[in-house]
């Protein structure tokens, strides 16, 4: 079965590309450039087997397209990409149904290698039951930006979309 993919991103040159590669390795592609165009794209297309989606199409959210997409296809595997990655969004768009959130600009190989990724079921559970495994998370993801920024609270509060304050805080009550 060919795959069918479907791209909302509102940069249209990056679509273009995108198509055109996905096109050459033989998968079905459909590209809209707006999030009210991704609704209807999922109603009318038929199952859909992957979907990359853009968080921030034209100052609105892409996660709203998360769950009409999964009621026609719930088997679709949907790939956020954003320029805004926080940990906030992350665990949102996971409770959604996203497998993999990547940050712009990614390689062509890395949104193929997340179209591969399969949750864990061992991992952590996001749910009522899960609020201390997800501050764990929280935790390790903001050590591992500190580490990667040499402990630059700014540039760590900038790569993980939230104001330096907000960090301080988080640091205060989480490490």
């Amino acid at each position: 079965m060919t795959p069918r993919l479907l791209i909302v991103d509102d940069e249209s040159g990056f679509v273009a590309l995108l198509s055109e590669k996905f096109k050459d390795l033989g998968w079905e592609v459909i590209s809209v450039l707006t999030v009210s165009d991704a609704v209807k794209a999922a109603e009318k297309a038929g199952p859909i087997s992957h979907c990359i989606l853009d968080l921030n199409v034209a100052h609105v959210s892409g996660l709203s397209v998360i769950p009409r997409l999964l009621d026609r296809s719930p088997n679709c595997k949907i790939v956020i990409l954003t320029g805004y990655a926080s940990v906030q969004t992350t665990i949102e768009a996971i409770k959604l149904g996203a497998i993999y959130l990547l940050s712009k600009p990614s390689r062509f190989s890395d949104i193929l290698n997340a179209f591969e990724h399969q949750p864990n079921p061992n991992q952590v559970r996001l749910d009522a039951h899960a609020k201390s495994g997800i501050a764990q998370k929280e935790r390790e993801t903001i050590q591992q930006a500190l580490e990667a920024h040499h402990y630059n609270v700014s540039k760590t509060a900038d790569f993980l979309g939230m104001h330096r304050r907000t960090l301080q805080r988080k640091l205060r009550k989480l490490l």
